[in-house]
């Protein structure tokens, strides 16, 4: 895959690169990585590495101020799981971190330097009224004045419309399962709760290390959300290479993803972390895991747009090729054939689908 190579790509996969880079290199890697939410990840790294002073003179003031927000972020997230406890202490549902509000408060590596835009918590379907009257009480209010959006959100999605804190101006999502009433794939959030981990010291729980991995492979590949892809995606990565080391990890990640209707994202999210950010993945995993693969005509599609929508190249000016690309993702996972035909229609019509220059020409 061309875009294996890609500059902010190899920063993340080795930070240490950092301090060979020239300064109109930066030039090039700051808005990109500015713009895909990971400045503040690779500003981290570079301070935990001790090389920040060997960076560019000119480059220092923005990584130091990077670093800086990365760990304003993580306190605030940390203030509003504290915040989020005390509004639902009443209301009898386990609550269950999910994705960012997870990586921190079980202090994962991947957590380290992350931005968030949001709270993301799993409650009990039944008690979802009640957890919303609560929030309400504590200062949340349903941020949206499209009515009927706002019923679309309660109607068919997974969660309830995104709530905005009076005060803070901090944003919470509130889920009842992981994926859109809308999917053809079907998991039981039951199962979910089930072997939820508790947070020492806390009454909130995060899903266990193979439920995690399934459920940050799902929202990327399943909801589309590939505006902050590349984040997401080095977020699997950094969860796959910790959990890597708990003895009987794999099996019981291939054993979840059936049991949860999640073989298909769980086929991408592989393949695309290996691929992107070469993540070591066992050969009788890889094994299983291409046994899931859809029929090559798709896969063969989602190679050229994974790479498209999650790596920038134009960052002062509209990428049109990339816009094009995360908006036809976003449509990828539903089982339409016109929408899957329009897709492969305009796909073919990209230069970056070609396989070299010739092709394209």
């Amino acid at each position: 895959m061309e875009y294996a190579d890609h500059m902010l790509l190899q920063i993340l996969r080795d930070p240490g690169k950092m301090a060979t880079l020239s300064l109109s290199a930066w030039d090039m890697l700051k808005p990109q990585a500015r713009s895909t939410l990971v400045i503040a990840k690779i500003a981290t790294l570079a301070h935990e590495l001790g090389i920040m002073d060997r960076l560019p003179a000119q480059v220092v003031p923005h990584m130091k101020s990077a670093h800086v927000i990365g760990a304003r972020h993580d306190r605030v997230v940390r203030w509003e799981v504290n915040r989020i406890q005390r509004a639902l202490h009443d209301v009898d549902t386990p609550i269950v971190l999910l994705k960012g509000a997870a990586y921190a408060m079980s202090n994962l590596n991947c957590a380290k330097g992350r931005v968030y835009g949001d709270t993301d918590i799993l409650v009990l379907k039944e008690k979802i009224d009640d957890v919303e009257q609560a929030l309400a009480e504590h200062g949340w209010g349903v941020d949206e004045d499209n009515e009927y959006h706002e019923k679309y959100f309660r109607t068919w999605l997974h969660e309830l419309p995104p709530m905005r804190h009076c005060e803070r101006n901090t944003v919470i999502d509130v889920h009842h399962t992981i994926l859109p009433l809308t999917d053809t794939l079907r998991v039981n959030p039951q199962l979910l709760f089930e072997s939820a981990i508790p947070i020492e010291g806390t009454k909130v729980f995060v899903l266990s290390p193979p439920d995690m991995v399934l459920h940050s492979a799902a929202h990327l590949f399943r909801n589309g959300d590939f505006d902050h892809g590349l984040r997401d995606l080095a977020d699997l990565d950094g969860l796959l290479r910790q959990f890597s080391e708990q003895d009987g990890f794999w099996d019981s990640v291939l054993d979840r993803a059936r049991k949860l209707d999640l073989t298909l994202p769980w086929f991408c999210a592989m393949r695309y972390v290996q691929l992107l950010f070469h993540t070591p993945i066992p050969d009788e995993v890889k094994k299983t895991v291409n046994k899931w693969s859809p029929p090559w005509p798709g896969v063969r599609i989602i190679d050229r747009l994974v790479p498209r929508a999650v790596l920038p190249e134009k960052v002062d000016e509209t990428d049109r090729h990339r816009e094009m690309a995360v908006n036809l993702l976003a449509h990828w996972p539903m089982p339409r054939l016109k929408t899957m035909m329009t897709s492969v229609f305009w796909v073919k019509r990209m230069p970056w689908f070609a396989k070299d220059k010739e092709e394209a020409a």
